[in-house]
């Protein structure tokens, strides 16, 4: 099966300030800080950095109404769907 979330890596490696920023805050302190280097290789980490940046859906909420009417602090996030990906590629 063909995996229809594409990163996009080699393009965003042409934009080396924000590759190193990605390499530098997430890729080394998942790698050493997190001590998961023994798990991953930098390589995987970028492919799903890749996958994330190109293929999810940001939501932008500043407050949502709960049970009971009252409002609730909102917390932005990230999905992915496959169906978005699709459509976009």
């Amino acid at each position: 099966m063909t995996n229809i979330f594409k990163d996009h890596n080699a393009d965003h490696a042409k934009d080396s300030e924000n590759w190193d920023l990605y390499r530098k805050n997430v890729v080394e302190f998942l790698l050493d800080r997190c001590r998961l280097s023994d798990v991953y290789t930098s390589e995987e980490i970028f492919h799903v950095l890749g996958i994330l940046d190109v293929n999810s859906v940001a939501i932008h909420a500043s407050a949502m109404v709960g049970n009971g009417g009252q409002q609730n602090d909102a917390r932005p996030g990230m999905f992915i769907c496959s169906i978005h990906s699709l459509l976009q590629h």
